[in-house]
């Protein structure tokens, strides 16, 4: 993945194995892991790097795995992983200490615009916890929108099924 972006605040590159403990010390957070389906609380660094390494061993490195970097800091990440060839799944956090300021919703307009244009996909989707409304209010301010119905899906850290929206945002509606 060669990608690099460039926001206003933000630069997102592709994950290295030298992002697992950045990556660890600003995730690693019980609030983070709940709202995701594939990390548990707490995790390791060698989790982190486990993963990286399994992706690079499989040529996808989770398709397009960003980390999302706010001056010298690694502060969130971002990925799209799944897909048709058409279709691709977006998945983003930021650490909490850097909540609230706007930068899930800039990284996530970045991943959007680069679906959009370099890998020309017609449509990205995004699943989000029925109990995570920042997420809720940066799809729909982004152009997603809801699907009908609430889904039910695995999460590591609640170790069982727990209630998710699905998004789709369909290249017409996406707001850059």
């Amino acid at each position: 993945m060669p990608h690099s972006l460039q926001t206003e605040r933000l630069l997102l590159r592709p994950v290295t194995l030298r992002d697992a403990k950045p990556f660890w010390r600003a995730l690693n957070d019980p609030y983070y892991t709940s709202m995701t389906g594939t990390w548990a609380y707490p995790f390791t660094p060698e989790t982190v790097m486990d993963r990286i390494r399994s992706g690079q061993r499989a040529g996808t490195v989770m398709h397009y795995w960003f980390s999302i970097i706010e001056g010298e800091d690694l502060i969130g990440s971002g990925l799209f992983f799944g897909g048709d060839g058409t279709s691709m799944e977006l998945g983003y956090a930021i650490a909490r200490s850097h909540a609230g300021k706007g930068l899930a919703s800039e990284a996530a307009r970045a991943m959007c615009g680069f679906a959009f244009t370099a890998l020309k996909l017609q449509k990205v989707t995004a699943r989000v916890s029925t109990g995570n409304p920042a997420s809720i209010r940066l799809l729909e301010k982004l152009g997603f929108e809801r699907q009908s119905g609430i889904g039910m899906g695995w999460t590591e850290h609640h170790r069982r099924e727990t209630p998710f929206y699905s998004y789709t945002l369909i290249r017409e509606r996406f707001r850059p």
